[in-house]
């Protein structure tokens, strides 16, 4: 039993290292870290020359390697997912053509929001009620939310401040008339 775990620990070893030496590991602390997508690129790495995708700190862009970079069929792309650069399948490529799809008015949307006040208090958020579906632009929501999505994409994050005059106005019966509102909004489906 102790001689068929050492064989295995040794066999891991191997598998590692030779992992290391092909580049399909990170050789270097950081090679692959990011905190957004334009940490992340592809080309060749600066020291070994090998096609490469990590860290742009590490990636050498003036020399490429297409068919390592994007695929051979341009379906592939770099992100930063997890704070790790990775390759993975495009569904924003089809055909040559960015096919990316953005909110328009009279799209049906759900959102994943939290609204905050300025001061950081929460408010409302969607979170253990499920995403909020709504018809984009089409009045059901507080204008400066609907005017917010429009134009955003599938999976798209963004933070807004929206005004009282775009919100629930600057006076009136309802709670929130007079505030400013800050909403973090994160469109899950577009229809």
């Amino acid at each position: 039993m102790v001689n068929a775990m050492k064989k295995l620990g040794l066999a891991a070893i191997l598998i590692v290292l030779a992992l290391t030496l092909s580049g399909c590991i990170s050789n270097q602390p950081g090679e692959l870290s990011c905190q957004q997508d334009s940490d992340c690129a592809c080309g060749v790495h600066k020291e070994t020359r090998d096609c490469f995708y990590g860290n742009s700190r590490f990636v050498d862009t003036g020399e490429q390697c297409p068919d390592y970079c994007s695929g051979i069929a341009g379906n592939l792309e770099i992100k930063c997912v997890g704070g790790r650069c990775v390759q993975q399948e495009s569904d924003a490529i089809e055909n040559g053509v960015d096919s990316v799809k953005k909110v328009e008015k009279g799209n049906n949307v759900k959102v994943e929001y939290i609204g905050r006040f300025p001061d950081g208090e929460v408010f409302d958020k969607s979170e253990g009620r499920g995403p909020l579906e709504f018809t984009a632009g089409a009045g059901q929501m507080i204008k400066g939310f609907d005017d917010a999505v429009i134009g955003m994409e599938l999976n798209e994050e963004k933070t807004v401040t929206i005004p009282p005059e775009d919100a629930y106005g600057t006076s009136g019966n309802h709670p929130l008339a007079g505030k400013t509102l800050e909403f973090w909004i994160k469109i899950v489906s577009i229809e």
